[in-house]
């Protein structure tokens, strides 16, 4: 059908519907599938508008494809050499490219192709987001911004589901958040104080705990102020801190106080004991702070540990605290 002009098909009693064999073409002479259109003029090649008034107003059903090879849908540029966006066989979708290796894969052609979602204006503080949860249940995890209430702006606020049950009741957890100022802080992240309790107490010769049984600060209850050890929840970087007060209880000279960490029960090998001399006891009494860091796996344990050379040393409990926290 090359020329403009109309096609009335209708069948008759007691013939069937009609049935085309072969391929049909429109503004081309040359179709190369069932149904091919060709035009030069503005406009769009075809259309198709469905006015039922029902809830079954459908447009195009399209049925096709069963493998990773075949197209179900193929959108491509006039000279049919870029592919604009693909349905394949297998169910994946591209954009900007033919071979999917995802559910959807985006491929951008210059350098700041992006990915845009927008919102209504003024719809409130939370504008737009991005969920991702399992087929079975109501949550996830999703990330979505937010406005600043008086300055404008947009923020950032990333969520988490604690565990099955959250996930099955949609309960969310936010994780961090980032404000339209570029401040980030991180509600959940592991950190602690803990600092000793009564008075003076003497520093055993051997490497001991030091007895940090309060608890001051403790995000998530990583502390424990019974064994007076940390338990790292996460592999990362941790920071830890002992601080103490300590004095020489009695004359003398040539006393050491040894401060360390102990990781797993032990003194890290790749770190040493921090060495405080008393070469005399009218030095008086002296604070000293102890700073290291240390990548940790899950579980891994640590203490403050202390020791001294005679039991002629000892630290203020109260004056003394162990603290640390996770840098990443």
């Amino acid at each position: 059908m090359t020329k403009a002009r109309d096609l009335s098909l209708a069948a008759k009693a007691p013939l069937a519907s009609p049935v085309f064999t072969g391929k049909v073409g429109i503004g081309t002479s040359s179709p190369t599938s069932k149904i091919h259109a060709t035009t030069a003029t503005a406009g769009y090649t075809a259309k198709l508008i469905n006015t039922n008034g029902a809830s079954d107003a459908n447009g195009l059903l399209i049925q096709a494809g069963t493998a990773a090879s075949e197209y179900a849908l193929n959108v491509a540029n006039t000279a049919g050499n870029a592919t604009f966006m693909a349905v394949k066989g297998n169910g994946r979708v591209s954009i900007g490219n033919s071979s999917p290796i995802t559910k959807l894969h985006i491929s951008g052609s210059v350098n700041n192709d992006r990915i845009l979602i927008e919102s209504p204006h003024s719809v409130g503080l939370v504008e737009t987001g991005l969920e991702m949860r399992r087929s079975t249940t109501v949550a996830g995890a999703k990330i979505q911004t937010v406005r600043h209430p008086t300055l404008g702006g947009l923020g950032l606020d990333f969520y988490t589901t604690a565990n099955g049950a959250a996930e099955d009741s949609g309960t969310y957890s936010k994780r961090v958040s980032i404000d339209s100022a570029g401040r980030v802080t991180m509600p959940y992240q592991p950190s602690f104080v803990a600092k000793a309790a009564g008075g003076w107490r003497v520093i055993p010769t051997a490497p001991t705990k030091a007895a940090f049984s309060n608890q001051i600060f403790d995000t998530n209850n990583d502390f424990n102020p019974s064994t007076y050890l940390f338990t790292a929840p996460v592999s990362g970087v941790y920071a830890f801190t002992f601080q103490s007060y300590t004095r020489r209880t009695s004359g003398g000279t040539g006393d050491y106080m040894y401060k360390s960490f102990l990781i797993n029960g032990a003194l890290p090998s790749t770190f040493t004991e921090t060495i405080l001399h008393y070469a005399d006891h009218a030095v008086g009494d002296l604070g000293t702070s102890l700073t290291a860091i240390f990548s940790l796996s899950a579980n891994d344990t640590v203490a403050a540990a202390t020791r001294a050379s005679s039991t002629n040393c000892a630290y203020h409990s109260q004056s003394s605290t162990f603290a640390g926290y996770l840098i990443g």
